[in-house]
């Protein structure tokens, strides 16, 4: 294709002269691939100046030499090289997103839309190709479900770019969404309200997650993606508490944010959201898929972290009335289970894991939980509806064998106590733990010691007065081969 601007040139067909000129309406949007968009008006002329425009938009003209239009009839880009040579044309395919079989996590960056306005969903998910014989499509609580070629329930109407979606795909195939349009200002504000929001992440270089959402971290407590959770916890350090954030440690990019993602996000106070541009890109990295254990994703899953030792346990699986929900394979010394837990589920949740050394797997009926919500209990119950738990593998196996031998006593008194409570261990050999107190709701309030003692009696000191209000206090004792729990009263 060949543009000239105020240039005359020879038509074959009748051997006039006549003069070509582009004039373009491009609506600017600076946020990424096909961002613009552009009506073109041609001028055809003769060499006495009399034509006919061809089309009704005008606004700027078209200057070869570097600028750019695009035809949206056509999704191509039009790019000037010299003012008297041609044009380089560029196609813009539409964006595409895959529907594998199961649940996809997803949201729609690019759209046929001005701004943020709404598009209708039914119409769009018609679009699917092939078409699911029958699937759900989720917003929050509200369903659109098809099936029969039939949509019954049609509760979400409307998509946006700025908001996420769970759709699943009951079909036998995977189904394809060409998405064209324009993609959303990466600088468009999100209003968050207090409690669960479904949101897209529309900004075209992936980041880590908590560098994308810096700016409203302090309103967040939860943050959760198809591929892994991360919810905070409170501290306690002298002066108050400091929030610190559990996540699975993962590969380098692990939690990276990437263009279309759908990202869970639990608001404590009203807020608004602008993604961070100013955090480095990071290139996003998968998790390793289990061998010995499968499973089947449902709509939403509880966290379970597991501290392990990745050089004794290659993967940990997660089991509720005989059936895997989870698994994970132990890569760090920090790794997350995502149990998908049946609705109907009643039984305990039983871990079991795998070691390719010994090419053995051991069902764990009890294990070590921390905290917050579950109170220091030996097992995890389905029915419980904790968002997220820690549980430790490390003192069930027996990791730490330095202390394999050693034999201890604590002593905890006096108990209930008005003032002081006295922790007096005896040790038959130098030994490694930590002694650890917890409040009510199992949020950590203050560690009496950690690290190595030596043989013979210590004593440790928990003062009511300047640090612990009244109330019923959890205290734990670990060391490499046992851990021991109990309950103290301040009053």
């Amino acid at each position: 294709m060949y543009i000239f601007e105020k240039t005359t040139i020879k038509n074959r067909r009748n051997h006039n002269y006549i003069m070509i000129k582009y004039l373009i309406h491009i609506t600017l949007f600076f946020s990424g691939l096909n961002a613009l968009q552009a009506g073109i008006i041609t001028i055809d002329k003769d060499e006495n100046g009399v034509g006919n425009n061809k089309d009704t938009v005008y606004f700027n003209p078209f200057k070869t030499g570097g600028d750019m239009i695009v035809n949206p009839e056509n999704n191509r880009i039009y790019i000037g090289n010299h003012t008297f040579s041609n044009a380089c044309v560029v196609q813009c395919p539409p964006m595409e997103r895959k529907f594998e079989t199961g649940w996809t996590w997803a949201s729609f960056p690019t759209l046929e839309r001005q701004n943020d306005d709404p598009i209708q969903a039914i119409p769009f998910l018609e679009t699917l190709d092939p078409m699911p014989s029958s699937m759900e499509f989720w917003y929050l609580y509200d369903l659109s479900e098809y099936s029969n070629n039939i949509w019954n329930p049609q509760d979400v109407t409307e998509i946006q770019s700025s908001k996420g979606y769970k759709l699943n795909n009951l079909g036998s195939s995977t189904a394809y969404l060409e998405t064209p349009g324009n993609t959303l200002n990466e600088d468009h504000a999100i209003s968050l309200t207090t409690g669960e929001n479904w949101i897209g992440y529309f900004p075209m270089e992936p980041r880590k997650a908590l560098d994308a959402l810096e700016g409203v971290l302090d309103d967040l407590d939860m943050i959760k993606t198809q591929d892994w959770g991360c919810y905070k916890e409170y501290i306690a350090e002298k002066g108050g508490t400091v929030p610190t954030w559990v996540c699975a440690v993962g590969p380098e990019g692990f939690t990276a944010l990437t263009h279309g993602d759908m990202v869970v996000v639990n608001a404590t106070d009203p807020t608004t959201l602008v993604w961070n541009q100013e955090a480095p890109p990071i290139s996003k990295k998968d998790a390793e898929k289990t061998v010995q254990y499968s499973y089947t994703e449902l709509a939403d899953y509880q966290s379970i972290f597991v501290e392990a030792d990745p050089d004794q346990i290659d993967e940990v699986g997660a089991f509720v009335d005989g059936q895997c929900i989870g698994a994970t394979v132990v890569n760090d010394s920090i790794e997350e289970i995502k149990a998908y837990i049946p609705a109907d589920a009643t039984g305990d949740i039983t871990l079991e894991y795998y070691s390719e050394g010994t090419k053995s797997a051991m069902k764990l009926t009890e294990y070590t939980i921390l905290f917050p919500e579950t109170k220091l209990d030996r097992v995890i119950k389905a029915r419980n509806k904790d968002r997220y738990y820690r549980v430790s593998l490390k003192n069930t196996l027996g990791i730490d064998e330095d202390n394999s031998s050693y034999n201890s006593n604590l002593q905890v008194y006096p108990n209930p106590s008005g003032g002081q409570v006295t922790f007096s261990l005896s040790a038959n050999q130098k030994i490694n733990g930590t002694l650890d107190v917890y409040n009510s709701t199992g949020v950590h309030v203050k560690q009496l010691f950690e690290g190595a003692l030596d043989k013979g009696t210590h004593t440790f000191y928990l003062n009511k007065q300047g640090e612990l209000p009244s109330g019923v206090y959890l205290y734990t004792f670990k060391t490499g081969t046992s851990i021991k729990n109990g309950k103290i009263v301040i009053q």
